[in-house]
């Protein structure tokens, strides 16, 4: 015990106690992690964090969100169950906003449809699900208006 805190006490003495050991602030997340994996608000993103040529790309995406979305803050699912539907809801949003108004029920029919997972870590089947999901929607519907979309979140799983 005596050398546990003679270690501790020479830890601290030559790397300095605790200095500069406050927590920063969690990073701006980047528009996928936004977009679509759907875990971080859009009301995070800070567009100064993006270089110049990406800032008018972000400045469009967020102002196609409406005032009242629920994109902008982080809907805390009550529950573990709760996290999927949490996920559908702000995957139809993204669609909306990006696509506009026109494509909310090819939205909404795609987002109460993918086999979305309430966690990936660990499990290889979960994105391969979903990007498997992608492919056969894209080829039942190959003129579908949310194809860019679900297109690009194929893509993501597929990584």
């Amino acid at each position: 015990m005596r050398y546990a805190l003679i270690s501790v006490l020479a830890m601290a003495w030559c790397c300095g106690w605790c200095d500069g050991a406050q927590a920063d602030p969690p990073h701006s997340p980047s528009l996928s992690e936004v977009i679509f994996i759907g875990l971080r608000p859009a009301g995070e993103i800070n567009q100064k964090n993006y270089p110049k040529a990406g800032q008018p790309c972000v400045r469009k995406y967020m102002d196609s969100i409406g005032p009242r979305s629920i994109l902008w803050a982080l809907d805390i699912p009550p529950s573990p169950e709760k996290v999927v539907l949490v996920r559908r809801r702000n995957l139809i949003e993204q669609i909306v906003s990006i696509h506009g108004q026109i494509v909310r029920n090819e939205a909404e029919a795609f987002g109460y449809a993918v086999p979305l997972m309430m966690e990936w870590e660990g499990m290889s089947e979960g994105p391969v699900d979903e990007a498997n999901f992608v492919d056969n929607w894209l080829e039942k519907r190959p003129g579908t208006p949310i194809a860019p979309f679900v297109g690009i979140s194929r893509l993501l799983r597929r990584l």
